[in-house]
């Protein structure tokens, strides 16, 4: 069901996209790519085709740094209530709590090295059974070996993603920031950090795909982030996961995502290596 949604014509679109800049979190390198993002128009409200849909008005942005002394680490809570205010303000009330990210963090079980994949799963069935609603779906495609009961597939799908979008429930995308080395189409990644980001729409201009997302890091509020995703033909992924194991070293396959987000430096690379959808059933 696509209700209280924002359509937005192939021919008129101009959404600005402005620069993230967060106050907390690993070192911050300045950026030295001049990446500039496509804009979009926000007064054109029609929809042609299925290549553009943006909830941009509809979603909330919380941010990590508004939990104080767990500034660091609460990505993933923050990103998750983003979607659940929004399904409470489109027909699940039940799922409301005062206390909505440190409820989500104990379902979470999150800690100081952050989210698993397992856990965020896990966590979020359990919070929507807890306050009455059993979801539909659970999904979890991406890199890491657990959580098996919701794998569908390694690789992020770009269709599944945007089906997701606009099914009735959200999409979270967990985020590798790597240092980049190589040349060509034969590069290496090493992970630096993981995090967390709330999907909230997405585009297609000029052929290419790209997702939409509110960054719980960011400091500036209600800002839309694009997303350019690439795939990756060749190269390595270097992981130095600590809490999870990866099912692959392969960067083959998986996106890339090109934007302006200011605390990703001139040598690093985004590369979307996980993506949790849940949707919930049939309003009653």
């Amino acid at each position: 069901m696509l209700n209280n949604l924002s359509y937005y014509n192939q021919n008129n679109y101009n959404i600005q996209t402005p620069a993230l800049s967060p106050t907390t979190g690993p070192a911050i390198s300045k950026p030295n790519h001049k990446y500039k993002p496509p804009t979009f128009q926000a007064d054109v409200i029609s929809f042609k085709n299925n290549n553009f849909l943006l909830r941009t008005n509809e979603f909330e942005d919380y941010k990590q740094r508004d939990i104080k002394g767990k500034e660091e680490f609460y990505c993933g809570p923050a990103s998750a209530a983003n979607g659940i205010e929004w399904l409470v303000n489109n027909g699940y009330p039940q799922l409301k709590s005062p206390n909505l990210i440190e409820d989500l963090a104990t379902h979470f079980k999150t800690d100081k090295r952050g989210t698993t994949a397992t856990n965020m799963c896990e966590g979020l069935e359990s919070f929507c059974k807890y306050k009455g609603i059993t979801p539909t779906k659970v999904e979890y495609q991406g890199i890491m070996e657990d959580p098996d009961k919701y794998r569908i597939r390694t690789h992020p799908s770009i269709n599944s993603i945007k089906n997701g979008i606009e099914k009735n429930g959200f999409v979270l995308l967990n985020i590798g920031v790597y240092n980049k080395s190589g040349s060509g189409n034969n590069n290496t990644y090493d992970k630096d950090y993981g995090h967390w980001v709330t999907a909230i729409g997405h585009f297609n201009e000029n052929g290419k795909d790209y997702i939409v997302i509110h960054d719980p890091y960011s400091k500036q509020k209600n800002k839309n982030f694009n997303l350019e995703l690439g795939k990756i033909d060749q190269g390595k992924l270097i992981q130095h996961d600590d809490n999870e194991k990866s099912v692959t070293d392969d960067a083959k396959g998986f996106y890339e995502a090109k934007s302006d987000i200011e605390y990703i430096g001139k040598n690093q690379a985004c590369v979307i290596t996980g993506v949790v959808n849940l949707e919930m059933p049939p309003k009653q």
